[in-house]
């Protein structure tokens, strides 16, 4: 079967969904197929954003020569979050086409609203059962990232509905020679300030408490930088497992 996606982790998804799909016993309910493929292109799209705005916050690139570093920022949170929203989704949707009774239901608009990161990784009785049964690797996974999955989630509700998030960071200041040219200036602290990439940037690590309440001490602060790299390897790892934990928990020979 061909897959959609350049993306060889979301092919690797898609084609397992092709593949349950032509099976009498699954078939597309509710066009089932429909709703997994538009979430997974959503994710990928959504990543694609990631990498854009990531890189207008923290790579020289030729002949840009302003940087909106709090557009940005908001920017690459909303993507992030989106990302594990559409991902969330995407499971679900294959899911409930292998295990109706164990996901959130496709028909239903009040069991849709459930479908969110936080249910991935809920344990509690309302839970959606099928995850844990259906994709234990990646909900480990989840698991041990939920810490980072809040911050994203939080921080982007607060850059939506709140506020500016950005709150500082360190400027680079080693453009190359090519860079300067397609600048057309030349570089100092003056003149690099909304041009320059940042090294360092940071975000509050509670971002909902009030702002009179927040502390200036380091250690209340993470720099969005490494927290974006541990992103990628979330969603690169969430598509991964998911193959794997699906090959392993249905077969669809």
């Amino acid at each position: 079967m061909k897959a959609h996606f350049p993306d060889p982790d979301a092919a690797a998804l898609d084609v397992f969904a092709m593949e349950a799909m032509a099976l009498e016993r699954v078939g597309n309910p509710a066009n089932w197929f429909y709703t997994f493929r538009r979430a997974l292109e959503g994710l990928c799209a959504r990543r694609w954003g990631v990498e854009r705005h990531h890189a207008m916050l923290a790579t020289w690139l030729p002949g840009v020569t302003f940087r909106h570093y709090e557009y940005e920022l908001a920017s690459c949170l909303f993507c992030m979050d989106s990302t594990l929203e559409c991902a969330a989704f995407t499971l679900n949707a294959l899911g409930w086409a292998l295990r109706p009774s164990e996901f959130a239901s496709l028909r239903d608009v009040s069991a849709l609203k459930r479908i969110a990161p936080k249910a991935v990784v809920d344990s509690g009785p309302k839970r959606i059962q099928g995850f844990a049964a259906l994709y234990p690797s990646v909900v480990s996974l989840w698991r041990a990232h939920e810490d980072d999955v809040k911050l994203i989630v939080d921080n982007h509700d607060v850059s939506k509905h709140r506020s500016a998030t950005w709150s500082g960071g360190t400027m680079r200041r080693d453009p190359s020679p090519a860079i300067l040219e397609s600048l057309g200036m030349e570089f100092t602290v003056a003149t690099g300030y909304y041009v320059a990439p940042m090294k360092d940037l940071f975000l509050y690590k509670r971002p909902k408490l009030p702002l009179p309440e927040r502390s200036p001490q380091p250690e209340h602060w993470i720099d969005f930088l490494p927290l974006k790299e541990r992103f990628d390897h979330l969603v690169a790892q969430t598509l991964t497992l998911a193959v794997a934990d699906l090959r392993a928990t249905f077969t669809v020979a």
